[in-house]
C-alpha cells in the first residue's frame, strides 16, 4: 500500500500571486495545504475533485466555536491560494463553504456578524433614517 505523499503541489502561477505577501504567510498556507496532501489531496486537482471530502474533512478538525471558525476559513484561504485565477472567479464549492463558517462576532462592534447581505441592508436603512 502506497502512502499518500506529505506535500503538497504547488502550481507555478501561484508563485506570481502577490497575497499572502509575507513568507510567513505564504509558510503557513504551505503548511495548512501539506495537512491537506498528507489525506490525499496532493494538487489542486485533487481538491477540486474531492472538494466534498475536503470540506468535510476541515469540519471534523475544529469546532464551531469563533477560533475553530477563523481555523476552518485559513484552511479555505490557503486552498484559495493553491487554485488557478479561472476557478476562483466563480462561486465554488470552497466559497460556498466559506460562506458557512463566517466569523460569529464583529471583534470591531461586539455585535453578531452580519452577511454581507444583511450588512449591506443594514447600511442601506442607516443612511435612509440620516435622511
Amino acid at each position: 500500500m502506497t502512502q499518500p505523499p506529505t506535500e503538497f503541489t504547488l502550481e507555478p502561477d501561484v508563485a506570481l500571486k502577490t497575497s499572502p505577501s509575507s513568507d510567513r504567510g505564504k509558510k503557513e498556507y504551505q503548511t495548512r495545504l501539506n495537512k491537506l496532501a498528507k489525506q490525499g489531496w496532493a494538487d489542486r486537482a485533487a481538491l477540486k475533485k474531492n472538494h466534498k471530502a475536503v470540506i468535510a474533512h476541515i469540519e471534523t478538525l475544529y469546532p464551531d466555536d469563533e477560533k475553530g471558525r477563523q481555523n476552518k476559513r485559513f484552511y479555505v484561504f490557503a486552498i484559495f491560494w493553491a487554485m488557478d485565477e479561472k476557478y476562483l472567479t466563480k462561486k465554488n464549492k470552497f466559497w460556498q463553504y466559506l460562506q458557512k463558517i463566517n466569523p460569529l462576532v464583529n471583534i470591531a462592534t461586539g455585535e453578531a456578524w452580519l452577511s454581507k447581505k444583511k450588512y449591506d441592508e443594514k447600511l442601506a436603512a442607516d443612511s435612509s433614517e440620516e435622511d
